[in-house]
């Protein structure tokens, strides 16, 4: 569960940075602000569930489905909000501030929903520890912090960090006297912050330094806040001067000394521009290091010519990864090579997701199924690119219209391509998709055009045959004898109208674990699965489906573990055979009926009644929308 809930949440932050790309701020209106506080939400629980992953108790687990659930609802409303700003014509202010308003209110349920998981995590971490009840939690990082060393520092190392330290070393302690800035550059995940923390923590830095000061600065940034945290010392005490007067205060600290800064996750010059004039220029060898993702923003502020972190190689990675899984080299286990191996070549060099996918897995069972699970489930998500150049522009998933697939001339680019988010109208032919050979995620989004549906060809998806992830949205027409690729795992189907008797086409998927049907993706009232279908569903999503009559039982969802209704008010229950599925752990209702409620306690009942405990019913009303509210628990009979 815990390596669901990490991808889920991989998957938001790659949503989350998508969207704040300089490309698409001009077209998208967001509260920049309230996406950074969701953002340092996502990394707070990203980093719990590293550290914390082998934990196995029933609240832990439970918390991990919870945060699965509250990641992938967010990044379903920040997808219709995109495609709403995207795909319709131009809007009156005042119609973008409401469309913005409800977004924002949206996010704000689910940064609620996040900081409750948190809560939980770190009281239930507590109670592990000291056995006491009541323990207060602890407070995550702030987003812009500063310290001498960075706050919660680890002497992590990596395969492969040697020679690269090594480097960078060398080129800070050169004979240049005056003030010089070495930029690491290199994509998110590749290591360029554990190089730095490594770097100013290694004894000949502290050696040859006086002072050696971390600033981790984000796109989010607050030049402000980021001296206010570093001058005070992390006490909680006031402070109303202004930016002029802390950088005075930090100039004269660092007059006379021969000082090392570290820059952490720089994503624009206008953090340098902010604080450039506070760092005096002692000629005594004083250096700034700066970690980025963007190679123009390195050259920019570079003295030095940038060190580019590249990834590492097969051999390297497979070091990496048996240090992570095993604590040793080499596997230990003969059986878990070969799809150890496998799990470390989708990670393509990268570091971060190497270290992460071997952390889970040493905690976890040694067996055969849990690891093809994990390389099932998990590095599908990544969207890790091959291509290993940072200023290639294969690094980012394409987003936009259907120019998107005409302007690009490097066919290299295409061939590799693995994901293409939020595209308009896209006319799937054969020609174009033999183009995307390689295309694993796919968001496409149909408006009201006067195009038949015909037109855009969507009955040639099955030729993309590596497709594993597909989100389709129709506006105007009703789709008819849809058919999809045989490798799909994730399908999410928005406002499509297909009739409920065209289902099988999704029910005889044979690798299809995620399914996601939003506002009326199937039109009429009755849906009546047929024994045999969904035999690989793991996940169901219904919302504001307008379904009345469902025949389901344990022969139509023989692996379904999490079934999630929301804003369902037709339905008249959930059937109870859905009860009698063994794998089913979990049942979300969100603002529905009293009938599904009750009927969902019912199912919950006779599983209690029976002695399995491994079900878990959470309730949300309309009136606690915004809160997590605690799990029904059924009256012992």
């Amino acid at each position: 569960m815990a390596v669901a809930a990490y991808s889920s949440l991989v998957s938001l932050m790659h949503v989350l940075d998508n969207v704040q790309h300089p490309a698409r701020r001009h077209r998208l209106h967001l509260d920049r602000k309230q996406i950074g506080t969701l953002q340092e939400k996502v990394r707070f629980l990203q980093d719990f569930l590293e550290v914390h992953s082998q934990r196995k108790s029933h609240e832990m687990q439970d918390l991990a489905m919870q945060i699965s659930v509250v990641a992938n609802e967010a990044e379903d409303i920040i997808d219709l909000y995109v495609v709403d700003q995207l795909c319709e014509g131009p809007k009156s202010r005042s119609q973008d501030m409401s469309i913005l308003s409800s977004f924002c209110q949206d996010i704000n349920k689910v940064i609620e929903k996040l900081d409750s998981v948190k809560r939980e995590f770190v009281r239930v971490l507590e109670e592990e520890r000291t056995g006491l009840q009541g323990q207060k939690p602890v407070s995550s990082p702030p987003a812009c912090s500063s310290t001498v060393l960075p706050s919660g520092a680890k002497n992590s190392t990596m395969v492969g960090f040697d020679e690269r330290l090594e480097r960078v070393m060398d080129e800070l302690t050169g004979h240049k006297s005056d003030l010089q800035i070495l930029p690491i550059v290199g994509m998110g995940g590749i290591g360029k912050t554990t190089l730095a923390r490594n770097v100013l923590e290694h004894p000949y830095i502290v050696h040859r330094f006086d002072m050696r000061i971390w600033f981790t600065i984000s796109q989010e940034y607050n030049a402000r806040e980021i001296l206010v945290h570093f001058l005070i010392d992390g006490k909680n005490q006031e402070n109303n001067e202004t930016l002029a007067e802390l950088g005075e205060r930090l100039y004269k600290s660092l007059c006379g000394q021969k000082y090392l800064i570290v820059m952490d996750d720089v994503w624009s010059t206008d953090v340098w521009d902010d604080l450039k004039r506070f760092f005096p220029n002692n000629r005594n060898g004083s250096r700034i290091l700066v970690t980025t993702r963007l190679f123009n923003v390195a050259v920019s502020l570079g003295s030095q010519s940038p060190y580019i972190m590249e990834f590492l190689d097969e051999s390297k990675s497979w070091d990496l990864f048996c240090e992570k899984a095993f604590s040793k080299q080499g596997c230990p286990f003969p059986e878990l090579e070969k799809i150890g191996k496998y799990i470390t070549k989708c990670c393509r060099g990268l570091p971060l997701a190497i270290v992460v996918i071997g952390g889970l897995l040493a905690n976890s069972k040694m067996t055969l199924e849990d690891w093809e699970f994990v390389a099932e489930n998990s590095l599908s998500n990544q969207d890790i690119p091959k291509s290993t150049s940072v200023s290639s522009p294969s690094l980012l998933p394409i987003s936009g219209t259907l120019q998107a697939i005409v302007v690009v001339e490097d066919s290299t680019i295409l061939e590799n391509l693995q994901t293409l988010s939020f595209v308009l109208n896209f006319r799937c032919t054969t020609n174009v998709l033999e183009r995307l050979p390689n295309l694993k995620k796919l968001k496409i989004f149909y408006d009201y055009t006067s195009r038949e549906w015909s037109y855009y060809c969507l009955y040639n998806l099955p030729h993309l045959h590596k497709l594993e992830s597909l989100l389709l949205q129709c506006e105007r027409f009703f789709l008819k004898n849809m058919t999809f690729p045989h490798t799909l795992k994730k399908l999410t189907l928005r406002r499509c109208g297909i009739p409920w008797e065209d289902i099988t086409a999704i029910g005889s998927l044979p690798n299809l674990e995620v399914l996601k049907l939003y506002y009326n993706a199937f039109k009429g009232h009755e849906w009546n699965p047929i024994e045999g279908e969904f035999l690989s569903l793991r996940f169901l999503l219904m919302k504001d489906v307008d379904v009345v009559s469902w025949g389901a039982d344990k022969t139509n969802f023989p692996n379904l573990e999490s079934l999630v209704l929301e804003d369902i008010i037709n339905l008249k229950e959930i059937p109870s055979g859905i009860g009698e599925i063994e794998t089913l752990h979990s049942i979300h209702l969100v603002n529905c009926s009293d009938s599904i409620i009750n009927s969902a306690k019912h199912i919950l009942e006779e599983q209690q009644s029976l002695g399995i405990e491994a079900l878990q019913l959470h309730v949300q009303t309309k009136e606690k929308y915004d809160k997590m509210v605690p799990k029904y628990r059924p009256p012992r009979h």
